[in-house]
C-alpha cells in the first residue's frame, strides 16, 4: 500500500506479505532485499496482519515458504502518526485466490491515489 499524507515527508510504502515492514516510496532501495534483511518489521504507527507461513515446499531448489490462505486481512493506521485531513492511499493487492485461480487488484486502477478525509 502506497500512502501519502500532510505528516509525512514523503509517499511511504506500507508492505504486508509474508514480512511487514515500509520505506519511502520513491527510494525502493531502501525496501529490503532478502527475507533474512533487518530492514523488514520497522513499522511506525501502523500495524497489519502478515500472511502466515505453512510449512516449506522442499520440492523446489532452494526450497520455499508454502503460505496460508487468510479469509481477510487488516491494516491498522494511527492518526498520531499519519494526522487528520485528506490520506491519499493506493493499494496492489498480490495473489488472491479466485475461483478461476489468482488475480492481482489494484485499487483504485491505475496510477491513481483513494483520497479519504480523516477527522
Amino acid at each position: 500500500m502506497k500512502i501519502y499524507t500532510d505528516l509525512l515527508a514523503d509517499t511511504l510504502n506500507l508492505h504486508v506479505s509474508g514480512q511487514v515492514g515500509e520505506w519511502p516510496a520513491n527510494q525502493p532501495d531502501h525496501a529490503p532485499a532478502n527475507p533474512e534483511s533487518d530492514k523488514w518489521w520497522n513499522m511506525k504507527g501502523w500495524i497489519a496482519n502478515e500472511v502466515w507461513i505453512n510449512g516449506m515446499d522442499r520440492s523446489t531448489d532452494p526450497s520455499r515458504y508454502r503460505f496460508k490462505n487468510a479469509s481477510a486481512r487488516e491494516l491498522q493506521l494511527s492518526k498520531e502518526r499519519f494526522g487528520t485531513g485528506t490520506w491519499l492511499i493506493r493499494m496492489k493487492i498480490k495473489a488472491i485466490q479466485g475461483k478461476d485461480g489468482r488475480y492481482n487488484a489494484d485499487f483504485p486502477e491505475g496510477e491513481d491515489f483513494y483520497s479519504m478525509k480523516v477527522y
